[in-house]
């Protein structure tokens, strides 16, 4: 048991106080590390992503000098000259106005020491501008292996209080329930065309998620308000800022949202895709082979945030695609054990990795999230439920289809023509042969 000068005593919440004026605002656990562990860095292998400063070396190791002091009973002014210290800095120390930094995290060591795992460390979600981490603490893994694996910190994951308002206006009832499909969803919209800004500072580095979304599809801005659901879902703050008024790049409008700096973005950055800092999703694989054990829906979900992103429909050839970039055989691979049949094509001289599927196949996964009802999904519902005609084609569609084509329209014009009035779907393919023979008899 710890023993204490004469003049040092508890008060009635345990903290240490002096006979000649109160000098501890720290608990028994507090001054027990510093007074019996060998190593006082110990404490730094149990954060995710902080690392040391030399200045922080140096305060630790003067402050533990300045606690070894104050125990024997010296005051602050004999601390200082014993230390070479101001008295000021003395006093913020102890009367913890002013705690060096690798103090603060010693603190928030013991005050998370129940929460430690072997195999995790210890995150903080929130943190001020000037660096204090502020919580809500996670124990995080260091490595994903299987789902398993990211569902202990799933189940952590504190929603804000806007969540659950957001939640009803999309219809759903228990964010609980569907945190973990949030968290796949969010992740499929890092891999796809979100950005991802890491911002290093001294201790660690943190990163945010930004979102701009083409306003020639209205729908784009209820896609932006589910990626806000999923991310205050899961405690992360994020919010729809000033639109993006058309430039030299962009011709049109952008709607944007932005999330806050976090290391735990960061840490699904690094852990949950396997990326290091100085990659980007553009043009590096993610190692996330672990999402192939996870269940059914979540695999889902992720296929969705990544196709809400990046995904297109070929209306030609009745087939959705979804860019997979460098990640094609990842994506080939989930959609595999989802029993989806799948080809591979490569765009722009093969440097663009896309994986197609057949429509029909599409619209039953669904590989657009039913909740966002993109533009993209409306389309690809079209396609499903329309009327096709193999064969035999009535005389008035014929006859249509050669109207328009006399007035000038395309064929993948007529085809969205055809659906878009009629809820009819015609493959490309059978248009074109259909017009060919058309001008054949014309000729005649």
């Amino acid at each position: 048991m710890l023993k204490l000068p004469n003049n040092i005593q508890r008060d009635i919440k345990g903290r240490f106080i002096s006979n000649n004026e109160k000098l501890w605002k720290f608990d028994k656990d507090f001054i027990n590390y510093f007074k019996t562990e060998n190593d006082i860095l110990s404490f730094a292998n149990s954060f995710w992503g902080i690392s040391l400063t030399n200045k922080d070396l140096i305060d630790l190791k003067l402050f533990s000098e300045v606690v070894k002091l104050a125990l024997q009973g010296l005051s602050p002014n004999k601390i200082s000259k014993r230390l070479e210290l101001s008295r000021g800095k003395i006093v913020n120390w102890v009367y913890k106005e002013n705690l060096p930094p690798a103090v603060r995290l010693i603190q928030h060591y013991i005050d998370q020491k129940t929460m430690f795992d072997d195999e995790c460390k210890l995150l903080s979600i929130n943190s001020t501008k000037g660096g204090l981490l502020t919580g809500p603490w996670l124990y995080v893994p260091e490595k994903i292996s299987k789902y398993n694996d990211l569902l202990k910190l799933i189940h952590q994951l504190p929603p804000l209080p806007i969540a659950s308002k957001t939640a009803n206006q999309f219809g759903i009832n228990s964010i609980e329930n569907y945190k973990p499909l949030f968290f796949a969803y969010l992740l499929g919209v890092l891999v796809g065309d979100s950005r991802k800004f890491g911002i290093k500072r001294k201790r660690r580095t943190t990163r945010r998620i930004g979102l701009s979304l083409t306003k020639i599809h209205p729908s784009n801005r209820r896609f932006g308000k589910f990626v806000v659901l999923c991310s205050t879902s899961l405690g992360l703050r994020m919010k729809r800022i000033k639109d993006e008024k058309p430039g030299k790049r962009n011709k049109n409008p952008f709607f944007r949202w932005a999330s806050q700096c976090s290391t735990l973005i960061q840490w699904v950055y690094n852990t949950c895709l396997g990326l290091n800092d100085d990659q980007v999703t553009t043009y590096d694989p993610i190692k996330a082979d672990w999402i192939l054990t996870a269940p059914r829906e979540f695999k889902i979900w992720f296929l969705q945030g990544v196709a809400d992103s990046d995904g297109f429909i070929d209306v030609g050839v009745s087939q959705v695609g979804i860019i997979t970039g460098p990640n094609t055989d990842l994506i080939k691979n989930i959609l595999r054990t989802l029993e989806v049949h799948t080809r591979k094509k490569f765009l722009h001289k093969g440097k663009l990795g896309v994986v197609m599927i057949k429509a029909r196949h599409a619209y039953k996964l669904p590989v657009f999230n039913i909740y966002v009802k993109s533009y993209r999904y409306k389309l690809l519902e079209k396609i499903a439920r329309a009327r096709r005609f193999n064969h035999h084609w009535p005389n008035w569609l014929i006859q249509k289809i050669y109207e328009l084509s006399d007035n000038g329209l395309s064929e993948v014009e007529i085809i969205k023509k055809l659906l878009n009035e009629y809820s009819i779907f015609i493959t490309r393919k059978n248009l074109h042969k259909r017009l060919v023979r058309c001008k054949r008899n014309d000729k005649k």
